[in-house]
């Protein structure tokens, strides 16, 4: 019964529909709430793709496969907090690894680089993000990746994310964009070269027009199957099968997760009237479709 996203679907229809048809026994057109901690195995080994919730869940499945059709990534795994989400991607990074990142990022992504990573021997190198010489310089040898934010929080610098994807290509390193002050519909990373998206449950889902909206959780999204392989493998990734990390704990439970696939269904349409009253003149007042 899974339906298959088309490449021609609008935001808000992808909104509505990715994800959502789980429900093989009754056809629910919402995603139901599987409330429990197992998953019955057919015969020893084999089982329909969920053995313990805290390692998949079809509830958080449903919510996971549709922001991440909404981003134009590869699968996602959503989690806790936006902060844990950035715990899990620490795990990509071991002794001796390098990050460069923005000055001005947000506090809390600074205090885990500054005050965890770096004891444990990961290093990260702050810059102004909008200078690409600056960038290059910072990079070299043992650096892994680099660490976009655009809009920052709370300062709202502006990085050249396309600049920067471009550098970390030529350097062989991989990106992560913090999405926080955007969303899918009026920012899409991925598009722009980025190979990991977290957190894209940023404040714009948290609090609409009126405060009506209360998304609130993490999520990883991946651009390429390949950034997927090495995320999904590491320890402490809320869908790793069978790992000895799998205590790390940090996945959205299956309440949040409904509620949360309940309020993307209208989340774009919110969207459009923030551009509309913000600015009248924006790409995104004169939508259509």
């Amino acid at each position: 019964m899974q339906r298959p996203v088309k490449a021609d679907w609008h935001p808000e229809t992808i909104a509505v529909h990715a994800g959502v048809y789980k429900d093989t026994t009754f056809n629910s057109v919402t995603t139901p709430i599987y409330a429990t901690s197992t998953f019955a195995f057919e015969q020893v080994g084999v089982h329909k793709g969920f053995d313990y919730s805290r390692s998949g869940n079809p509830t958080r499945k449903a919510l996971e496969e549709n922001l991440a059709a909404l981003e134009g990534g590869v699968q996602a795994w959503a989690t806790c907090t936006g902060m844990a989400a950035f715990t899990t991607l620490a795990f990509l990074f071991q002794p001796g690894d390098h990050i460069v990142t923005g000055y001005d990022i947000y506090a809390g992504t600074f205090r885990l680089l500054d005050q965890v990573l770096r004891p444990m021997g990961v290093q990260t190198t702050f810059v102004h993000m909008d200078d690409p010489d600056e960038v290059r310089r910072a990079i070299h040898p043992t650096t892994k990746a680099l660490l976009i934010e655009t809009p920052s929080n709370p300062l709202l610098n502006l990085v050249d994310i396309a600049a920067m994807a471009a550098i970390a290509k030529e350097r062989g390193l991989f990106t992560i964009a913090d999405n926080t002050f955007m969303s899918p519909y009026c920012q899409n990373p991925f598009a722009l070269g980025v190979d990991i998206i977290v957190p894209p449950a940023p404040p714009p889902l948290r609090v609409g027009p009126r405060g009506i909206l209360n998304l609130h959780r993490g999520l990883i999204d991946v651009g390429r199957n390949d950034i997927g392989r090495l995320v999904g493998s590491r320890p402490g990734c809320p869908e790793r099968k069978h790992s000895k990390n799998d205590e790390h704990d940090d996945a959205e439970t299956q309440l949040l997760a409904v509620l949360d696939e309940q309020i993307l269904k209208s989340a774009t349409l919110q969207f459009s009237q923030h551009g509309f009253h913000g600015d009248p003149h924006s790409k995104m007042s004169g939508r259509s479709d």
